[in-house]
């Protein structure tokens, strides 16, 4: 399987980062999580690169906004 680097920007209380997560995992899949509750370096970062919601998951320079499975199953060519 090819590695892919995969950044997952979170946020404490959001059901939707927990699913991303779970369903990241389901998949063996090495991924960063960054925090934005816990860590308020990484909501800056995350607008730095003019996005505002999470989760938002990067993998490489490819954003993809919420938990969006099939786009990233594509990205991921996990098909």
């Amino acid at each position: 399987m090819e590695q892919y680097d995969i950044v997952v920007y979170t946020s404490e209380n959001c059901q939707r980062s927990k699913d991303l997560l779970q369903w990241l995992d389901q998949y063996q899949l090495d991924y960063k999580e960054k925090n934005i509750t816990a860590d308020r370096d990484y909501l800056v970062e995350l607008q730095d690169v003019g996005q505002f919601g999470t989760p938002t998951t990067f993998v490489g320079s490819q954003a993809i906004l919420g938990f969006q499975p099939t786009r990233l199953k594509q990205e991921l060519n996990l098909f």
